[in-house]
């Protein structure tokens, strides 16, 4: 049995049914299709990230290219086929509690920096076939799926390849979840990516959301995460114990949601990220509660992140006891 703390990167293994699988790729088109990019087989589309094998990065995967891509779209990578992607990343966990407590050999450390070098040639690989194809056809529309991290490591390529900005001039869009899962990048990444890629903020599909959630956060052109119907979001103190204190419209700690969709299992979650709340009007127009840009790890923080499963469950029984 392996299960996940919500924190660090670890993989998640909550229970999605179909109805959970169908309600989050249903959201996905409705939020495409509000941003002003209905389904319309009419782009390239370039799945930036590497091939985990995992069904939900799959199944989002192979939606945009069934909704997105035109009939004779840029080639997909063809790689290694994935194996083993939960069990490399508990050994990867576990190799770093070793190194840090100092109980790895050197022969394990070997072997592992070998296996993570080899997934590292083939994510280059990638990176270099998506690179050479967008150079050759500079003008036209392409469709990017990907994280930044990724992403920018892909304009590093173009770069190498003597791409400069406006070399790609084709109206290009992205769609992207999550922030930078702990790696660091220049301050200004995102005009690096926008300005190489030539993505303007009208096709820039950016949401915050996990993968305990089927329901998106999008992300409007305020800057700020707008929390749709359907998903109930509470804001509780670090330890996840009790809700913030609110200050002048402004609340700010750990993200925590119900979603009201979600089908397979209860649908609480409780995350790993320290945000800030406004209420009010958000700058784009729209009332309700918005999350500001500034989403951070609590244990990126250079705090201890102590929320795990355990310490969630001791809240709960806790809070039982009391009442």
């Amino acid at each position: 049995m392996s299960s996940s703390s919500g924190t660090s990167g670890k993989g998640s293994f909550l229970n999605k049914s179909v109805r959970d699988r169908e309600a989050n790729m249903q959201n996905m088109i409705d939020g495409l299709t509000e941003l002003g990019m209905p389904p319309e087989r009419r782009w390239h589309v370039i799945p930036v990230g590497p091939d985990t094998g995992q069904s939900a990065h799959v199944a989002m995967r192979d939606l945009i290219i069934d909704n997105y891509r035109r009939p004779d779209g840029i080639p997909l990578f063809e790689g290694t086929p994935p194996v083993g992607h939960h069990r490399y990343m508990a050994r990867l966990q576990a190799m770093r509690r070793a190194m840090a407590d100092g109980t790895a050999t050197p022969d394990d450390i070997a072997a592992f920096e070998a296996e993570a070098h080899g997934r590292a040639a083939e994510q280059e690989r990638r990176l270099h076939h998506w690179a050479d194809h967008i150079l050759a056809r500079p003008t036209e529309e392409i469709f990017f799926n990907a994280q930044f991290t990724q992403l920018f490591r892909l304009v590093e390529i173009l770069r190498e390849k003597g791409a400069r900005e406006g070399s790609i001039s084709g109206a290009n869009a992205l769609t992207v979840g999550g922030g930078l899962k702990g790696s660091t990048l220049p301050a200004d990444y995102q005009e690096q990516i926008f300005g190489m890629l030539n993505i303007a903020p009208e096709r820039f599909f950016h949401y915050y959301s996990m993968q305990e959630l089927n329901l998106r956060m999008p992300r409007c052109l305020g800057g700020r995460y707008h929390v749709p119907d359907g998903l109930v979001l509470f804001v509780l103190d670090k330890d996840g114990e009790k809700l913030a204190d609110v200050v002048d419209g402004r609340v700010e700690g750990r993200a925590a949601f119900f979603d009201l969709t979600v089908d397979g299992r209860w649908g609480g979650t409780i995350s790993g990220d320290r945000i800030v709340v406004e209420q009010g009007v958000c700058p784009c127009g729209h009332a309700g509660e918005t999350i500001l840009p500034d989403i951070a790890r609590y244990s990126d923080l250079g705090n201890d992140d102590k929320i795990t499963c355990a310490g969630t469950m001791d809240a709960y029984v806790r809070g039982f006891i009391e009442q």
